[in-house]
This record gives C-alpha cells, structure tokens and sequence, in this order.
C-alpha cells in the first residue's frame, strides 16, 4: 500500500506498507519511507516481527552476529547492525518478542 501526499508528490514524503509472507517467521510487517528533493533524496524502511519466543532467544537464534548496543529504555534492547541500522527488541506478552529493524539509507 503506497500513501501518497498531494502534489507537488516529488517535494514530499512518500510511504508505503506492506505484509510480510514469509515461511519462516509467523507475522511480519513492513514500512519504507522515500523523500525526495533537487537537492537529493533518501530513504529508511523498517521490518516489525513477531516471534513466539523470549527476546533472548531471538537474539540467539537470528542475530547471532549482530553486537549488542545500549537499551533503549527500561524495556526494550537493542543490537547495532551497522552503518545506520538498528535492531530493537521489546517483549511481547510471556513469551514473545516483537523485533524491529530500521536502516536509514
């Protein structure tokens, strides 16, 4: 799903949204921002998924290779991938664990 502004479209910001199918995660979610101008562009997107496991054992299991960076507060942890992007995880109920990965482009 493309959300478009009113004209002028290429002096705004443009978004778009999109489900996820994908066999090997239960629920994903995704977003991607577009912005353009004459004097240049850019972009970021994010992934939001849902895991039915604990924060620590997505960690584990799926960014094993991915260093830990500082917490975002009281609740949520966070790995750095890198560059400009950031992985977040927040629990999700008892056992559960939401992840949401942003990259500015």
């Amino acid at each position: 799903m493309f959300l478009l502004p009113p004209p002028p479209r290429d002096q705004r910001l443009v978004t778009s949204a999109m489900e996820i199918d994908n066999k090997s995660v239960p629920s994903a979610y995704a977003s991607a921002d577009f912005a353009g101008s004459a004097k240049g562009c850019g972009a970021s997107y994010q992934t939001v998924t849902y895991w039915p496991l604990t924060c620590g054992d997505v960690a584990t299991k799926y960014f094993s290779t991915v260093r830990v960076g500082p917490p975002l507060g009281k609740f949520i942890a966070t790995l750095d991938a890198g560059g400009n992007t950031r992985i977040f995880l927040m629990p999700a109920g008892a056992a559960g664990c939401i992840t949401i990965k942003k990259e500015l482009l």
